[in-house]
């Protein structure tokens, strides 16, 4: 007998698996997952029921990982790596023990028409779900799916038969006390990177991220915390100045975001390397720039005045946590950052 409580007895689930003396197998069927369960053996006879030791354990789920096959790959995706209509190559969906059959994840697709198919294995050897003829429904049969050029969230319903999917095209945003909570400051996707990016000033105060500038798809998160969460806490600013937002759909079920002020440190700056001269975001160019006077030494570059989070090394090819950036000789400097495609510039005047 078992059941989700202890000390389950035979009043509740049990199974009959025989009778006399020797040993006996069970099969419990119909638990659900991610689910404590109880079990004691038992038997009876003329004379009543005797029960056995209790044994627990936890029941677990099938994680489901889909990947997102199609023409649209090499377009949307340039420099990854990844290849169209390869299924181990592709833009994946899962979902996770909490939720198992709901299936979920961002693909962008650049083409004006992306022709694709879900399919469940790293392989074609299927299931391969298309289109049915009932719009939201797929069919392990059908021809593939198309979608126009576009941001997608997308969801599956694997706990249903046929399985149903929504694919809701998004324009990321941040909206708050800056905004009024009205009308969203926009950011841009950047399909380099896979991420959507813009420098905003922000004023102190609460904002969070919203899609199509309406309330069914915003993210927050907890204090101190990277991490978005669907519907989430606002999200705090503490100092106002020009900020780097970056928001990383990128990772199914792992969503995260920065906001970075950005600043020069090091021996060649006016502050050594004890205080930061701070950029600001010229939108016309899309980087952070500051025009100063340097000496011969070093600089890098680095976040809310804080090392968690710096760039250096090759300006072309700056990474986080990396080398010092030699000043050659003294004069006044314009430099600019790119801190998405980590790229800088340094020039004379």
């Amino acid at each position: 007998c078992y059941g989700t409580s202890p000390n389950p007895t035979i009043s509740g689930n049990k199974t009959t698996d025989g009778d006399g003396l020797g040993a006996f197998v069970s099969s419990l069927t119909g638990l659900k997952g991610l689910t404590t369960y109880y079990v004691r053996a038992y038997a009876t006879n003329s004379a009543g029921t005797a029960y056995g030791n209790e044994i627990t354990f936890t029941t677990l789920v099938s994680v489901r990982e889909w990947y997102v096959p199609g023409d649209y790959v090499e377009a949307s995706y340039p420099g990854s790596g990844l290849a169209n209509w390869s299924p181990e190559n592709s833009p994946m969906v899962k979902s996770n023990e909490a939720d198992p059959n709901n299936v979920e994840g961002y693909i962008y697709m650049a083409n004006a028409s992306n022709w694709f198919k879900f399919a469940s294995q790293p392989n074609w050897d299927g299931p391969n779900y298309g289109v049915d003829p009932t719009p939201g429904v797929l069919n392990p049969a059908g021809d593939n799916l198309n979608l126009p050029a576009g941001y997608y969230k997308i969801n599956i319903n694997a706990g249903v038969d046929p399985m149903t999917y929504t694919a809701v095209a998004m324009n990321w945003g941040i909206v708050g006390g800056l905004t009024g909570w009205s009308s969203q400051l926009p950011l841009t996707y950047d399909p380099a990177v896979r991420v959507w990016k813009g420098g905003i000033h922000l004023t102190a105060g609460p904002w969070k991220f919203r899609a199509n500038d309406n309330w069914d798809y915003n993210y927050g998160a907890p204090a101190g915390s990277l991490n978005l969460v669907a519907g989430g806490d606002n999200i705090e600013t503490t100092v106002e100045d020009d900020y780097a937002i970056t928001l990383d759909l990128s990772t199914p079920l792992t969503y995260t975001y920065r906001a970075d002020r950005w600043g020069i440190i090091g021996s060649a700056t006016p502050g050594q390397w004890n205080d930061d001269t701070n950029m600001t975001w010229d939108a016309v160019n899309g980087v952070f720039t500051a025009t100063m006077d340097l000496t011969a030494g070093l600089i890098k570059f680095r976040a809310n005045d804080d090392w968690g989070y710096n760039f250096g090394g090759d300006l072309a090819a700056l990474t986080v946590g990396g080398g010092d950036i030699p000043i050659a000789e003294a004069g006044n400097y314009t430099i600019t950052l790119d801190p998405w495609a980590q790229v800088a510039t340094v020039t004379k005047n």
